[in-house]
């Protein structure tokens, strides 16, 4: 069968007091093994706790009877008085188990982990009480020290993603509250890199990442992660160098089919936040002239029209290169889908409307 955590403590006080170690030894592990299960939220904690209360009679009465009255006195108040210290942490234990108890109730922890929007109508009634229930434990109601409070929370996040598996905000949230108050960046790192293998197609999850690695200055491994999505936006370079061999045909190429993958199946606005944050950064890491560059594999890519104007705008606000943004812009006009989508040309017309070009639009939209 099968036991829980204050069973097994139980059991283990039971085996250490049989032992035929000699009595002071096995007396104070005893000891150590009971105040340390006294602390522990389970539904056995009033059992553990008359056992203890019993265990610290018995071994004083023992105490006393090996030497005088006097002896026996002192036996008898130091039982009293470790019982004394030990009741608040076993009333904090036992107030503990009864809230985390109540938000328990009603979180169903044999769920299957199904994406959202498929697990029924109470799907977001478990996740709403699975955030609560987190909450509760990030708030330290045991007041447990960092250690403890760490493995508690870890557990509880655990837990919940036996659930949640598909939910990419616990998992965000989970490496948050590791980066800030559990084991530290790498463990957070970890933990996104665990997050990013159960939802490849969520960039939230891949950004972050990004992000983290980033800021602790790993920028090789934060391109790693840019480039491991924009390759699935690329075609293979086979074909793209195939395509641009000239055939004699008057017809154009066709467009490039990406290499594929979980994040090719997202929309094509997806696909232009990832080329667009991957810019961002190699502007930030290196140069400008670095997002040039990439731009221009988006470019053969064919890429969505928010990266024209991403690329635009960065030039005019960032390299001061009004004339450059501009031909990125005239060049979108080029593509005849970018040329007949509304906001793609109100973008341009936002460009050209700007107070540092106001005397240079004259005409240009008419």
């Amino acid at each position: 069968g099968t036991y829980s955590q204050s069973d097994i403590g139980i059991r283990f006080v039971d085996a250490r007091q049989s032992t035929q170690t000699p009595v002071p030894f096995v007396r104070n592990a005893c000891r150590r093994t009971y105040q340390r299960a006294i602390v522990v939220p389970t539904h056995s904690l009033e059992l553990i706790w008359k056992n203890y209360e019993t265990f610290e009679t018995t071994t004083a009465a023992a105490a006393g009877s090996a030497g005088g009255p006097s002896s026996a006195a002192a036996a008898r108040q130091f039982g009293a008085r470790v019982i004394g210290e030990q009741r608040p942490r076993f009333q904090a234990a036992r107030m503990a188990y009864r809230e985390r108890k109540r938000k328990m109730e009603g979180i169903d922890t044999a769920a299957l982990p199904v994406p959202p929007g498929k697990g029924g109508p109470n799907q977001q009634e478990q996740v709403k009480l699975w955030k609560g229930f987190l909450e509760y434990e990030r708030s330290n109601p045991q007041r447990l020290e960092a250690a403890a409070l760490t493995q508690r929370v870890d557990l509880a996040y655990m837990q919940a993603l036996m659930c949640l598996l598909h939910f990419p905000e616990v998992w965000y949230d989970y490496a948050r509250w590791q980066a800030e108050s559990g084991k530290g960046v790498e463990q957070a790192t970890l933990c996104l890199v665990r997050a990013v293998a159960a939802l490849p197609d969520c960039l939230l999850l891949h950004f972050a990442l990004a992000d983290l690695e980033e800021a602790q200055g790993n920028t090789a491994a934060a391109k790693e992660v840019y480039e491991a999505l924009v390759k699935q936006l690329e075609p293979p370079p086979g074909v793209l160098q195939q395509q641009q061999q000239p055939n004699g045909n008057a017809e154009p190429a066709a467009a490039p089919q990406p290499a594929g993958g979980p994040i090719a199946s997202l929309p094509p606005d997806q696909h232009a936040l990832v080329w667009v944050q991957y810019m961002r950064f190699s502007r930030r890491i290196e140069s400008i002239n670095f997002a040039r560059r990439l731009f221009i594999r988006a470019r053969k890519a064919r890429c969505p029209w928010q990266v024209y104007v991403a690329s635009a705008l960065m030039e005019w606000r960032i390299a001061q290169q009004r004339d450059v943004a501009r031909k990125i812009f005239e060049k979108g006009l080029e593509m005849h889908d970018f040329a007949t989508t509304p906001e793609y040309i109100l973008e341009y017309a936002d460009f050209l409307c700007s107070k540092c070009l106001q005397r240079e639009t004259t005409g240009c939209l008419l």
